[in-house]
C-alpha cells in the first residue's frame, strides 16, 4: 500500500500543474490592454514574461527577412511598377531585450524597411505579446528607412501578404531569442562625428532659387549655400554584457537612399547594411542602426532626381567610410560609462491639426495624379500642375489624401527612459532642427530621437520647410508648426519620466 504522504504530494504535483498550465494562456478575445501612459508598469499580459535575479541584462537577435524577387520595392514613385529582383545586401529585423532589476522586460526592433505599416506591425505587437508575456506597451519597433525593401502598402498582392506574415513570425522568433539571449549589461555613451556625410538635401540657387533634392526639382543656376547646417553626430551606444558579444546600437539621421531609384530593383538595407557588413567584420560588435530625424536629410549632395544611375559600389564605399569614423571615434574618445536603471516607457496620442490650405485644388491635383499613376510621365505633370502651384505627383497625391482626411489627426508617440539613457519615438519622417531641440531640451543628454516607429504618417517639417517651401512641406499631411508642438511634447513626457 503507498505511503499517504506520498499520495499528498502527486496531489499537489498536479494541482500544481493545471496552475502552471491555466497562467501560461495567452490573453482572452476582449481582454483589456495595457494601460497606457503608465511609467515602468512592467504588466505581463502572460506568465512567460522573462524573470529577473535583480541584475539589469540585455539580449540581442536578428532574423533575415531579404525577400525573393517580384515584391514592390518602397520608395520613388509607382512601388507597383518597380519589383525586386536580386538583391545588394541582406536585410534583417533586429530585436534588442532590456530586463532591468525589477523584472520589467522590454523589446526593441529594428526592420531594414522603409516604415512600419500601422495594422501589420499591430499584429505584430500582439503576436510577439502573446509570445513572450512583454506588454505591447514595452514592444517598440522602427524601420531604419531603406529605399530598396518591401512596400507593405501593396496588400492587393499576395507576396506581399505573405512576406508581412514572414515578417511577424521573424520578430516573434527574434524576441524570444533576445530574451534567451539576456546577459548582465553595463551602458556606455559615446559620439561619432560624420560631418560631410549627411546633409540638409534642400539648396539655394545663385538665382536664390530654392530647390529639392532627388524629387525631380533641379538647380536653374549652380549652388550657392545650404538652407541649413546638418547635424552630423550620430550617438552611439555601447551595451557591454557578460560572457556574450557587445552591442553597438546607433542613431543617426540621414536618408538611405543611395542604393535606390526610378529603375533600380535590387535589394538593399542601403548604407545601413553596409556599416553593419563592415563593423561586424572588424570587430567582435553587433550591429543595430535606429533612424533618426531624417525627414531632410540625404547622405549625400546629390543634386539629380536620376539616382537610379549610382553605382551599386558607391553604398559600399560609403558604408566603409561611415564605419571607420564611428570606430576610430570610439578609440580616440571612449564612450562614458552611465547608469542603467528601471525601464519606464509612457505611450500616448498626439493629435495634430491638419492641413487643408489645397482643398480647392483637389480637382486638378486628381487629375494629375491618376495621370502619373498611369503613364509614370513626370514631365507633363511639373508642367501642368506649374500653373496650379503643385510642384510634383507627389504634391498632388498629398493634396487628394488631405482632401478626404478629418480637420486633425491623432498618432501614438513614445518616450523612453533606462536609467540615465532615454529615446524618443516618433511614427514620422521629422526634421533635424526639431530633434536637436528633444536632445538639447531633454532631462538627460543621453537622449535619442526614433523616427519611422510603430506607423507611418511621413513628413513633418519644422517651420522653416513650411517657410521656404520644400517636397516634404508641400505633400505633409499637417499644418506649419505642429513640428514644434511635437517637440515640446516629447520634452514634456522626458521631463515627467526624469522627474
Amino acid at each position: 500500500m503507498k505511503h499517504p504522504v506520498s499520495r499528498t504530494i502527486l496531489w499537489l504535483i498536479a494541482l500544481a500543474f493545471l496552475f502552471s498550465a491555466v497562467s501560461c494562456k495567452g490573453p482572452e478575445n476582449g481582454s483589456q490592454e495595457p494601460e497606457t501612459g503608465s511609467a515602468g508598469s512592467g504588466s505581463a499580459e502572460t506568465q512567460d514574461a522573462p524573470k529577473t535575479d535583480g541584475v539589469f541584462k540585455a539580449g540581442y537577435a536578428r532574423e533575415d527577412i531579404t525577400p525573393g524577387d517580384g515584391l514592390p520595392l518602397a520608395g520613388f514613385g509607382n512601388t507597383d511598377k518597380r519589383l525586386s529582383y536580386g538583391f545588394l545586401d541582406f536585410t534583417y529585423l533586429t530585436c534588442i531585450a532590456f530586463l532591468d532589476e525589477e523584472g520589467n522586460t522590454l523589446l526593441w526592433f529594428s526592420q531594414d524597411l522603409i516604415n512600419c505599416n500601422a495594422d501589420a506591425t499591430k499584429k505584430l505587437k500582439e503576436m510577439v505579446t502573446a509570445e513572450t508575456g512583454v506588454p505591447r506597451d514595452h514592444v517598440l519597433v522602427t524601420a531604419t528607412h531603406t529605399h530598396s525593401s518591401v512596400d507593405q502598402s501593396q496588400t492587393g498582392m499576395d507576396k506581399v501578404n505573405q512576406y508581412i506574415a514572414k515578417l511577424q513570425n521573424a520578430a516573434v522568433k527574434a524576441a524570444a531569442a533576445a530574451i534567451a539571449d539576456l546577459r548582465p549589461a553595463t551602458f556606455s555613451f559615446g559620439t561619432a562625428d560624420l560631418t560631410g556625410y549627411n546633409y540638409v538635401r534642400h539648396y539655394f540657387t545663385d538665382l536664390d532659387e530654392s530647390v529639392g533634392d532627388n524629387h525631380g526639382a533641379l538647380a536653374k543656376g549652380t549652388i550657392n549655400r545650404h538652407t541649413t547646417e546638418a547635424n552630423s553626430e550620430m550617438q552611439i551606444l555601447v551595451i557591454g554584457r557578460e560572457d556574450a558579444k557587445d552591442i553597438l546600437l546607433t542613431n543617426w539621421r540621414a536618408h538611405p537612399t543611395i542604393t535606390g531609384g526610378l529603375k533600380k530593383q535590387d535589394v538593399s538595407a542601403d548604407f545601413v547594411g553596409s556599416i553593419r557588413n563592415e563593423i561586424e567584420k572588424k570587430t567582435d560588435y553587433l550591429f543595430v542602426y535606429y533612424q533618426g530625424d531624417a525627414g531632410n536629410m540625404n547622405p549625400r549632395t546629390l543634386l539629380s532626381p536620376e539616382v537610379e544611375f549610382n553605382p551599386p559600389s558607391e553604398v559600399k564605399e560609403y558604408g566603409k567610410e561611415v564605419a571607420g569614423l564611428i570606430l576610430k571615434s570610439l578609440e580616440e574618445t571612449p564612450s562614458v560609462e552611465i547608469r542603467t536603471g528601471t525601464i519606464q516607457t509612457v505611450e500616448t496620442t498626439f493629435t495634430g491639426d491638419v492641413n487643408h490650405d489645397w482643398d480647392d485644388k483637389m480637382a486638378v491635383a486628381q487629375e494629375l495624379f491618376n495621370y502619373w499613376q498611369e503613364t509614370s510621365d513626370y514631365a507633363y505633370v511639373y508642367q501642368r500642375g506649374s500653373e496650379y502651384g503643385i510642384e510634383s505627383p507627389y504634391h498632388a497625391g498629398a493634396i487628394v489624401s488631405r482632401t478626404s482626411m478629418g480637420r486633425t489627426l491623432s498618432i501614438e508617440i513614445h518616450a523612453t527612459r533606462i536609467g540615465d539613457f532615454a529615446f524618443i519615438n516618433a511614427p514620422l519622417e521629422l526634421f533635424d532642427t526639431n530633434g536637436d531641440y528633444v536632445r538639447e531640451s531633454s532631462p538627460t543628454k543621453y537622449t535619442m530621437v526614433v523616427g519611422y516607429s510603430n506607423e507611418t504618417h511621413d513628413y513633418l517639417p519644422s517651420q522653416y520647410g513650411y517657410e521656404y517651401g520644400c517636397y516634404e512641406s508641400d505633400t505633409s499631411k499637417f499644418k506649419p508648426g505642429t513640428g514644434e508642438v511635437l517637440a515640446s511634447e516629447f520634452v514634456s513626457l522626458l521631463n515627467d519620466l526624469f522627474r
